[in-house]
C-alpha cells in the first residue's frame, strides 16, 4: 500500500468521526429544545389551574354568600323578638342594658355579635360580670352581675365602691354607708382605689364578713394620715387604726387587720362594763399598750 493510499483512508476516517460527533451535538440540542419546552407547556398549565380554581373558589364563595343572606340574615323567622334581661341587682334597668348594649327586637339574631355587646357592657363600672347568648330562633339572653357598693367616696356620697376597691356611680344610698374621705383626688368610676383608701375598703369588708359589723358602725374612714386611718364609728370614739403589712392587701394582712378590730371590740366592751364613754383609741400600737381616753 503507497503512502497516497494510507493518507487517503485516514482522512476519510477522520472526516468520518468528526461527522458523527456533529451529528450527536445536533442530537443532544434537539432533545434540550423539547425538554424545555415540555417544561414550559407544564407551568402554564399549572398556572390556568391555579387561575381556574382561584375563579371557581371565588364564586362558590360569593355564591354560599347569598345563600346564608337568604336563608339567616334576611331570614323573617330571625328577627329578635324577646330580648331577657336578668340581674343581681336592682340598681341597672333593662331599658339602661339595652341602651348600652345598641340592642333592640326587630334586629336580625345571627347578625348580632355577643362578644362586642359583652365588651360594651362591661365597659359599665355598675357592672361586674356580663354573660350574653343568642337562644334560636328569636331570642337574646343577657345574664349579668353587679358591682354591691360597700363604702362611699366623696362628699356627695354619689360613687361607690365594692369589697375590690372599684369605684362606680351609685343613686343616694337609703341607707347610711361609711364614707372614705381624705383623699388628695376624688376617684372617679371606672379606677380602683389604691393605698390607704383600699386599706379603707379593707376595714369596712372584714367588718361586714365578721361578727364585729353588728358592733362597730363605721361612720368615716378618713386616709390622710401617711401612716394610719382615722376611724369615726357612729355614736363612738375616734380611732387612728394600722395593723401590720397594711400596704401589702394580702391574706395575712387581712388576718392582722381582723385581730386589730377584735382587740377594738373588747376595749369598748370593757369601756361599756365600766360606763365609761371614750373619746378617743389609739389602735396603732400592739395589744399591749393601747392608749384611750
Amino acid at each position: 500500500m503507497g503512502w497516497k493510499s494510507f493518507w487517503s483512508r485516514f482522512k476519510d476516517d477522520g472526516e468520518k468521526k468528526l461527522n458523527r460527533k456533529r451529528n450527536s451535538v445536533t442530537s443532544v440540542g434537539g432533545r434540550s429544545s423539547e425538554i424545555a419546552g415540555r417544561r414550559k407547556n407544564r407551568a402554564v398549565l399549572a398556572v390556568l389551574i391555579l387561575i381556574f380554581a382561584a375563579l371557581t373558589g371565588t364564586v362558590l364563595w360569593l355564591a354560599l354568600q347569598k345563600v346564608a343572606e337568604v336563608l339567616l340574615f334576611t331570614n323573617p323567622e330571625y328577627r329578635v323578638r324577646t330580648i331577657d334581661i336578668v340581674s343581681d341587682g336592682q340598681r341597672v334597668s333593662c331599658d339602661k342594658v339595652r341602651q348600652w348594649a345598641e340592642i333592640e327586637t326587630g334586629m336580625n339574631t345571627h347578625a348580632i355579635n355577643l362578644a362586642k355587646i359583652r365588651l360594651k357592657l362591661l365597659r359599665v363600672p355598675v357592672i361586674k360580670t356580663v354573660d350574653v347568648s343568642r337562644v334560636m330562633p328569636d331570642r337574646i339572653t343577657i345574664r349579668l352581675s353587679e358591682r354591691l357598693p360597700i363604702a362611699c367616696v366623696g362628699l356627695l356620697g354619689l360613687r361607690g365602691v365594692d369589697q375590690t376597691g372599684y369605684v362606680f356611680a351609685i343613686a343616694p344610698a337609703r341607707n347610711a354607708m361609711p364614707v372614705i374621705t381624705g383623699f388628695m383626688d376624688e376617684p372617679t368610676p371606672g379606677t380602683r382605689l389604691q393605698g390607704r383608701m383600699l386599706n379603707a375598703v379593707e376595714v369596712v369588708d372584714v367588718l361586714n364578713r365578721s361578727s364585729l359589723g353588728g358592733l362597730m358602725h363605721v361612720d368615716v374612714l378618713d386616709v390622710r394620715e401617711p401612716d394610719c386611718l382615722v376611724m369615726k364609728l357612729a355614736e363612738g370614739p375616734l380611732i387612728r387604726l394600722n395593723w401590720p403589712d397594711m400596704a401589702m392587701s394580702t391574706p395575712e394582712s387581712r388576718l392582722a387587720l381582723d385581730g386589730k378590730l377584735r382587740s377594738l371590740a373588747r376595749v369598748m366592751d370593757d369601756a361599756r362594763l365600766k360606763n365609761r364613754r371614750l373619746a378617743k383609741v389609739d389602735m396603732t400600737f400592739n395589744d399591749d399598750y393601747i392608749p384611750v381616753e
